[in-house]
């Protein structure tokens, strides 16, 4: 292992053992994310005993019951605070000590966020999952392949949410207060990306467009890999669009970065 693969690995280490030391707020999400999947449970129960078809925008109730709690308990794996701390670092000047570290920040805080969601994956995200499939009918994965598909796919999803989170605590450089624009960016990704609501479900004039989006890599496609709505050649392309979209947001990210760097050096001299 390189020198510099070891420190990043020491990121990964630090936040894990910092998430440990705060395990009790971890601990604690396990019933909110279970009260999150029986409230939606009932309403879209509601809604399909309602309807007079079987089927709604494609999902019959059995796939969306369990398109929805698997949608929550991904979120509660990828999710994390790093836009607020990276905004914080920004309004505080700390990215000035980074700058003095031979590491690299944006992969800094991206180890650090994996740390976080590896944590996350024990403590919450596994203990939730196991409630939630005792208690509501949800499927297990269409196959092994699809098993594999929505684990690779999964781990797109946090590369995905940590680079639009990125982006959005760079923000702090350009403006007096990024709260308003870091919880747009919240709203945005729950609402675009399928986890409230899968995308078929929107009017055509928005699934359209929506369907070319990131969002829609972080919940939409990982979820319907689960389902085995994608297989063969069409799952392999969604495995590629978000990797592709992936890789946009990493260089937009160093793009960002090298913007506030100069601007830290226009206004410190």
């Amino acid at each position: 292992m390189t020198t510099s693969a070891a420190v990043y690995r020491a990121f990964i280490r630090n936040k894990v053992l910092e998430s440990l030391a705060f395990r009790t707020r971890f601990v604690v999400g396990i019933p909110s994310y279970f009260m999150f999947v029986a409230v939606h449970f009932f309403i879209w129960r509601a809604v399909y005993a309602a309807s007079p078809e079987p089927e709604i925008a494609g999902y019959d109730l059995g796939q969306i019951l369990t398109y929805m709690a698997v949608a929550w308990m991904i979120r509660s794996f990828y999710f994390g605070r790093v836009d607020h701390e990276i905004a914080e670092d920004v309004r505080q000047g700390n990215v000035v000590r980074h700058l003095l570290r031979p590491v690299d920040y944006q992969l800094a805080r991206m180890a650090e966020a994996f740390g976080e969601s590896a944590f996350r994956l024990l403590a919450l995200t596994a203990p939730s999952a196991a409630l939630v499939y005792l208690f509501f009918p949800v499927a297990a994965p269409a196959g092994w392949a699809a098993s594999a598909a929505f684990a690779v796919s999964l781990l797109l999803s946090f590369v995905l949410f940590f680079e639009m989170s990125y982006l959005a605590g760079l923000s702090a450089a350009f403006t007096e207060n990024a709260a308003g624009l870091l919880r747009a960016k919240a709203a945005a990704v729950e609402l675009l990306s399928g986890l409230l609501v899968p995308l078929s479900f929107f009017p055509p004039w928005a699934e359209g467009p929506l369907e070319w989006l990131p969002f829609r890599a972080i919940a939409d496609v990982p979820l319907n890999l689960y389902l085995g709505r994608y297989a063969g050649r069409e799952a392999l392309l969604m495995l590629a669009f978000q990797a592709g979209w992936a890789l946009v947001l990493h260089a937009a990210g160093r793009g960002a970065w090298r913007l506030v760097v100069r601007r830290l050096t226009i206004q410190g001299g």
